[in-house]
């Protein structure tokens, strides 16, 4: 069977801006407005994005399917993205903080802490679990539009959650915490919702979600002009939130365009089918970068130039493992989103 393509190229331009904006904030000039326009933009839509894509892939590779036949894959795909967590997170603390010891290797490992371009990876293995746990709630609410409705809600209203009051980072990584950076579940679990939804419906251009999406981005956009300053992102607002929804629509609708009108080659997918690895080989790239030339400060041309080669080379590294390490014991490439979608 076929993959389907439109939700490969959407993960090819989160990957590719996710490594971009990286590349910015570690390499490139903090001071440039420029870069820091395009860090913030990567920022406020990636997470949002992936959690989309999940969503997407969900409802085609296991909504159709028993929690029972499902289990053992969502459980190996929360294992498999913890373990890219804690490599990720390993290197950070030995590279960039350059602060690793048994005491903060013990801590990363109880998830005690939560080392920075890490947190991302910690929040898709839990949502494995959750996706696991609430599979028949999930399945109702493709059927029943008042508890799709009501998931949603309760989603933007937990963004009002006292985040302060949250000490255990355990429970920060599902409902936010002011302890540490994180991508809380609850709040953007919406995302993954409307990725279901839109698989199920096989939703296209829909004027009532262009000017929902609109109207989300806009109060963004309005915010940050009258207060001049972001909404909070760690933890996150509603207005976070929901500001990634008119450039997620789009990003959504230009995927769905362009890989049917485009016969873009299977290498281009490649990034796509394999985002997970992506976001690790680049991540360990600019660390190691960091730890020997930490002083950078990369111009944009520069920062971008900088980002394609490291993309590049994780494209190098990741097709040889998986051809002649991963491939050869039967094991399937990984994806941040890790379900195996197909039409």
């Amino acid at each position: 069977m076929n993959r389907d393509r439109a939700i490969d190229f959407f993960k090819v331009l989160l990957v590719v801006g996710m490594i971009i904006a990286h590349s910015i904030q570690f390499l490139g000039d903090s001071s440039s407005k420029i870069q820091q326009v395009i860090s913030t933009f990567v920022n406020l839509i990636t997470f949002s994005g992936f959690m989309f894509c999940f969503g997407y892939a969900t409802n085609i590779a296991y909504m159709k399917k028993t929690r029972e036949e499902v289990s053992e894959k969502l459980i190996r795909g929360a294992i498999k993205i913890l373990v890219v967590f804690y490599i990720s997170g390993i290197a950070y603390k030995l590279l960039v903080s350059k602060n690793l010891n048994i005491v903060e290797l013990i801590k990363i490992i109880l998830l005690f802490r939560i080392p920075r371009y890490s947190e991302f990876l910690l929040s898709f293995s839990v949502l494995n679990l959750v996706i696991l746990i609430f599979f028949n709630l999930f399945k109702k609410s493709l059927q029943v539009n008042k508890t799709f409705l009501l998931i949603i809600a309760i989603s933007l209203l937990a963004t009002f959650i006292p985040y302060e009051l949250v000490i255990l980072s355990q429970i920060g990584i599902i409902i936010g915490t002011t302890k540490f950076a994180c991508f809380p579940i609850l709040q953007y679990i919406c995302y993954f919702m409307f990725g279901l939804y839109f698989n199920q419906n096989k939703i296209k251009f829909n004027i009532k979600f262009l000017l929902l999406s609109l109207l989300g981005s806009l109060s963004f956009i309005l915010y940050t002009i009258v207060n001049r300053e972001l909404p909070s992102r760690f933890p996150p607002s509603i207005v976070w939130v929901i500001g990634a929804s008119f450039f997620l629509y789009m990003y959504y609708l230009a995927s769905k365009y362009l890989s049917n009108k485009i016969n873009f080659s299977k290498h281009f997918y490649f990034i796509g089918e394999n985002t997970l690895y992506f976001l690790l080989t680049s991540n360990l790239i600019l660390f190691t970068l960091e730890y020997f030339m930490p002083t950078l400060k990369f111009s944009l041309l520069s920062s971008i130039i900088s980002a394609l080669v490291i993309l590049i080379v994780s494209y190098i590294i990741i097709y040889l493992n998986i051809r002649y390490v991963i491939k050869p014991k039967g094991k399937q490439a990984g994806n941040m989103v890790t379900t195996q979608h197909h039409r």
